[in-house]
Parts: structure tokens; sequence; C-alpha cells
């Protein structure tokens, strides 16, 4: 395939004079290239030559990469730029004794409009191959890391089979000594008794004494109990901490310790704080640390909504149960049961046939590995239709708009930052900001050097079913356009971008998170529109809408 047209040269040092005519009557080929057999399916499209030469001598002009070539659709015209190399024993100067020029501009203007076009889908049908060798060679990049590390894997577990099948067999050598041991001494003391019948009490005796002894100098492993307000740990050596009196569990459904100190203040303030004046009112007083909440505000404490419970918490102490990752989900639930209702009711007994499928259905949750059940309650689960409306006023989930959602995800997100708590994985789908059954993704970088990406998502938000057991990878790291590593991402939604289709209207916010250290932050459009309309509903402060909108240092 040839094309016609002139070829322009413009040198570096003498770009005030504009182009010069190299060949009035030039032709531009592209040529089939040899392809070896170890050569890759990436390097295939990446080598491709472009050849200029005069149509009259055939001399040859200028070879250069089709990938280098920029197209100008206004003239009709392609650039190449190529480095000058001075060869030994010449020197080429400008006219007025300059430097040697380092860099050439080649400029192939085409006869015709037509010949324009043709070239042109030709060039645009090249980079799509192009991108697409670099995807495939991405995946399967992927994919051998994956293969990789299942091989790994997979001879760490030989390895540790192999270790524990010698250490149980050196047990087994070790008891059966020690049985021989006992039975030859048992045999000395048969004889000793058949010859010495009056001492053999008193060896009795002395011989139990000293297994009393031995029992009595074992050591004891270090505690792991710690108080649930003061967080100060038991020592080996100290008794142990007693149940907390009125908090049997945590949100994790582990015992509530604490010490005698703090145990000791929460009874004086459980005493001094009076009595509610009508019985099934909520309590005036924190079911965990006691502190009275007649001077702490509605939207400070948190009452449960079990029929028969009457506990409120405060913000503090809702931190120490639910954890600080995942206490503001409370805030956001209708019906939320504190941890003492929602884990008896987990622990009642049922009928036979219930028991053995709660047992099946927690098994085959166990062998779910990314999969994660958030502490949402839903209302036709935790209450009936006639169960009274909690006695501090929640916003119900229900008359909550995308706006809203998004207002919430915008505070979260911009504390969450600033503390630095990026480790653990967050409670709410990516793509809605709603809370349920949310799946985790698995990407660690390309080589695992990168932290795991927090981000969480919905089925059905995401539009398929994400297989079970599969190192899976979400959206937000690839080009949401054709599908290459992301180098824009979104830092309020799921939107991503590659260098080659970043909008221009699109704000750049500076870099990203230490899980995707190589992308820069920017702000969508949605999202952009989402905190304009939050701000003139007045839903978050003009600081709020500046630090959404504020450049990353």
């Amino acid at each position: 395939m040839a094309f016609r047209g002139v070829l322009l040269q413009l040198v570096e040092a003498e770009s005030a004079a504009g182009f010069r005519v190299v060949a009035p009557d030039a032709k531009m080929t592209l040529p089939p290239r040899p392809f070896p057999a170890r050569e890759t399916f990436l390097t295939k499209w990446s080598q491709q030559k472009l050849v200029v030469a005069d149509a009259v001598t055939n001399k040859l002009l200028q070879v250069a990469r089709l990938a280098t070539v920029s197209l100008q659709r206004e003239e009709r015209s392609l650039f190449v730029i190529a480095k000058v190399d001075t060869p030994q024993g010449l020197t080429l100067r400008s006219r007025g004794g300059a430097e040697p020029p380092t860099r050439l501009c080649y400029c192939f203007h085409f006869r015709s409009d037509f010949e324009y076009e043709l070239f042109a889908r030709t060039f645009e049908a090249f980079t799509r191959m192009q991108r697409y060798a670099l995807l495939q060679s991405s995946v399967v990049m992927e994919i051998e890391i994956t293969q990789e590390h299942k091989k790994r894997k997979l001879d760490e577990g030989v390895r540790l089979q192999a270790a524990a099948s010698k250490a149980k067999k050196r047990q087994e050598r070790l008891a059966l000594i020690k049985v021989k041991t006992q039975e030859r001494q048992n045999k000395k003391q048969d004889c000793k008794q058949s010859k010495k019948p009056v001492q053999t009490q008193t060896q009795t005796k002395n011989k139990n004494k000293n297994k009393n002894k031995v029992k009595v100098k074992a050591a004891t492993p270090p505690s792991k109990m710690i108080c649930v307000l003061c967080r100060m740990q038991r020592k080996p050596d100290a008794p142990e901490y007693p149940k907390h009196p009125f908090v049997l569990k945590d949100g994790k459904g582990e015992m509530v310790h604490i010490c005698k100190v703090c145990l000791q203040k929460v009874l004086q303030q459980r005493v001094q704080n009076p009595p509610v004046a009508k019985k099934g009112n909520p309590d005036n007083y924190c079911g965990l640390c006691a502190q009275s909440t007649t001077k702490l505000s509605a939207k400070s404490i948190k009452a449960c909504t079990h029929e028969i419970c009457t506990r409120v918490y405060c913000l503090p102490c809702i931190d120490r149960l639910i954890g600080r990752a995942k206490s503001h989900k409370v805030w956001r639930t209708k019906n939320w049961l504190c941890p003492n209702c929602s884990t008896d009711d987990d622990d009642a007994p049922d009928p036979s046939e219930q028991t053995s499928g709660a047992k099946a259905v927690s098994a085959a949750a166990s062998k779910q590995k990314k999969r994660k059940r958030r502490n949402e309650i839903e209302d036709s689960s935790t209450a009936d239709e006639d169960e009274p409306e909690p006695p501090k006023p929640v916003r119900s989930t229900s008359d909550m708009q995308p706006v809203d959602y998004a207002v919430t995800y915008f505070k979260f997100l911009l504390q969450r930052e600033i503390k630095d708590e990026l480790e653990d994985s967050e409670d709410v789908c990516f793509c809605c900001k709603d809370g349920g059954d949310v799946i985790e993704c698995d990407w660690k970088g390309m080589n695992g050097a990168f932290a795991r990406c927090p981000k969480v998502y919905h089925e059905d938000c995401l539009g398929y079913e994400v297989p079970e057991g599969k190192t899976w990878v979400c959206p937000r790291h690839r080009c949401q356009d054709c599908g290459i590593i992301a180098h824009y991402s979104c830092r309020f939604c799921v939107t991503s971008y590659c260098e080659d289709h970043l909008p221009k209207e699109v704000k750049k916010l500076g870099h990203a998170t230490k899980d995707i250290p190589t992308s820069t932050y920017v702000v969508c459009p949605r999202c952009t529109q989402q905190a304009q309309d939050a701000l003139k509903q007045k839903k978050i402060g003009s600081d709020i809408h500046s630090k959404i909108l504020r450049r990353r240092r």
C-alpha cells in the first residue's frame, strides 16, 4: 500500500525559517515485515515501520515506527520527529554557525483527501490492534502471576504437611518411650513393694506430692484479656478480668471484659443516675460506660430498637463495641439491634432441623472467601409491623436520595483519608454507596507490591456474578473505554480512564492512595454535579465542597 505526497523538513535550529521541501514527489509505504517465531503478539504490532522514498529516484528518505506518527487532519499531513546523530568527520551547522541540530521534524503532506482518509483509517486500525495486544499481554501476565502464586502456595502446603507429619511421628516416638519407661519404673516399684511393704504408703505420698508440685510450677500462657473501656491488657500473673455486668458480647461476638477499676466506676455512675420515669422508656445512661445521656445530643447516642431492650449507647462506646471502621453503619440503620439483642437471637435454641440447616449455611458461608455480610439490619427481619418506632428519630434509608448516599460517602472518605485508615475494606458499595452483601476486590498491583484495594461492590451493581475462589479485580483499575490499566481514577466512584480517553473537562486532584500509587485522582463530571447539587441543597457546607475538589498533596 503506497501513498503519494510532498515530504517537508524542519530543522530545530532553523525553526524560524519554516519547513523546506525535501522531495516534491514522495512515496510512503507500509512494507510487510518478517515475523520471527519467538516474536510476541505485542511486539508484532509495536514494530511496524513506515518508509518514505523519492518516487522518481526511489531514494530512501526516512524510516520511522508507525507508533511514533501523529496525524494532523486539518492540514491532511502526518508528522514524524527524528533525532540526528552527527557522523564522524562531518559537521552539520546552520547558517549562523550554531550547534548541530538535535531533532528534525518531517511532514508528509498527502496529495489528496482520499489518500489521507485511507491512511487515517489504516492508522486507527493499527492503534486498536496495538491496544488489544497490550491488553492481551497484561491479561497473560496476570494469569502467569496467579499460576505462580498457586504453585508457591501448593509447595508451601506440601512443606508444612511434611513438617507436621515429622513432628507427629516424633511425638509418637516420645510417647512410646515414655510408656516403656513408666512400665519399667512400675516393675521396679512392684519388686520393692514385695520386699518393703511398710514403706509403700510413704513412697506413694511423696510421689503424689511431687506430682502436685510439678503441676503448681507449670507456666501459664500470657493473657489476652483487654478492658473494653481503658484498653488495659491483663498481666499474666494477675487475676482474670470479670465480664461486663450489662453487655455480654461485642459486634464480633466475643466476650466483653472490664477491669476492676473501670467496673467500680461503671457501678458508681449507674447508681448515681436516677431511674427513668416510665417503664419501657430508653435508659438515661450509656449501657457500656454508664455515662449520663441527659447532657448529650440526640445525634451522639443510639438506642436499641428491640421490643424489650431499653439500652442506649453513646458514640465512643459504639466505636468500642462495633469498631470505628463500621460504626458509621449503625447511624444509617433504622432498626438497629445492640450486640446483646443480636447475639441473643443468634444463640437461641432452634429445632433440630433448623440447627442442621444453620450449620450447613455457616459451613457454606465459611468457604466464601471474599463475600462479607455487613451489620445492616433489614426492617422485615428484625421488627414486626406493629413494632413501635425507636425513641430517637433517625432518618429512614428508604427516604434517602442518591445525593444523600453520595454526601455520606464524601464525608466518610475524606475522614478515612485524613486518618490514613485504608487497611480495612469499606462497608458500602463503591457504585451505589449503600450497604448489604458486598464483594471485596483482590487487586494488589501487577506483582503484589501495592496495598489491597479497599473497595467493595454489589453483584447487582456490577451486572454479573463474581465466581467464588477466584482472584477478582474490580472495574476501578481499568479504563472504562478500552479496558487497559487505568492511569486516572475518580476519587469517589468507579469511573477510570487511560491516557488516551481522559476527557478534557475532568479535573485532576493529584496522586492517589497507596492501593493505586501509580494512578492520579480525578473527579468525574457525575461526582462534580452531585457535589454541586448537595451544596445547593445545603446538605454539605462550602468547606466540605472545597475539600472534595481540592488538589491532594
